[in-house]
């Protein structure tokens, strides 16, 4: 599945033309087209785009701590058509940040969409990765919540740990709340 809204930031606007014009050919959706780093500072900013797809240029060794700000705060992934030159003078803060990616100049069409496929692929899987850990977090402090209330619920009622689960459950049931805000009151009020 192809991320659907890119934007372009190329200090050349006839090869950011070329650049959107390939991106459409491969069912890709380009939002915004920029010229100026600040414009497009502000954009991200307020728009949070799915990706942002630029050029070293377009940044210049002056602007390198506008593609930190950007790598920082995550606002998106940007990935950045690059010499191997110009790779190396970004500095390895920024060739290391996990929101940022490069893709090789000269740009060959074929490779250039192979690699902007792959590395969409990989900024989609790093996102579901990113989501499961939450999810599982939380699955985890609710486990450690529910526990906590049932050594409570053991220590007051002498009940079994199975017992104070049961309890627990039968609680959430009757109320109908969430088990881990039944825990979260119980805890509470010890």
């Amino acid at each position: 599945m192809k991320r659907t809204d890119i934007t372009i930031g190329f200090h050349d606007a006839r090869l950011q033309e070329r650049i959107r014009h390939l991106l459409r050919q491969n069912s890709y959706q380009v939002s915004e087209l920029f010229v100026r780093g600040t414009a497009l500072l502000r954009h991200l900013m307020s728009q949070a785009p799915g990706i942002l797809l630029t050029d070293f240029e377009f940044f210049g060794i002056n602007d390198i701590e506008m593609l930190r700000v950007i790598a920082e705060d995550d606002i998106c992934p940007v990935v950045i058509v690059v010499t191997e030159e110009e790779r190396e003078m970004l500095g390895s803060d920024i060739e290391y940040s996990e929101s940022i990616h490069f893709i090789q100049k000269p740009i060959n069409r074929a490779a250039f969409i192979s690699s902007l496929d792959f590395i969409i692929k990989n900024i989609e899987k790093i996102d579901s990765l990113e989501r499961e850990i939450t999810d599982l977090k939380k699955v985890l402090e609710t486990r450690k919540t529910v526990d906590r209330a049932k050594a409570f619920i053991i220590k007051k009622f002498g009940f079994s740990e199975e017992q104070a689960h049961k309890f627990l459950q039968k609680k959430s049931m009757e109320t109908r709340t969430p088990i881990r805000r039944v825990a979260e009151d119980i805890i509470k009020d010890f």
